[in-house]
């Protein structure tokens, strides 16, 4: 179970760099240093959703004050997926 949340983890940092068009980001990092536009946050959610078959609500991915806030979406996401099936 803890190498699923560290690859969740990991995979989601990818996703969210990849769709910010950054070389890559980090937990703590705000997510107002990485200055996203509407846009931008709504490509970081489709991206994220379709990597890892979730959803989840993007109001709360415009609420996100560090990257690890998106990360911590996406382990529930996955969390409440695993337990559903």
């Amino acid at each position: 179970m803890a190498d699923e949340v560290d690859a969740v983890g990991s995979g989601a940092l990818e996703v969210i760099a990849d769709a910010m068009g950054v070389a890559d980001v980090r937990p703590e990092q705000s997510m107002s240093d990485l200055h996203p536009d509407s846009a931008t946050l709504l490509q970081v959610v489709g991206a994220l959703q379709e990597r890892f078959d979730i959803t989840f609500d993007v109001v709360d991915v415009f609420s996100a004050e560090v990257v690890g806030d998106l990360v911590r979406l996406v382990r529930e996401a996955v969390a409440t997926r695993s337990r559903a099936s």
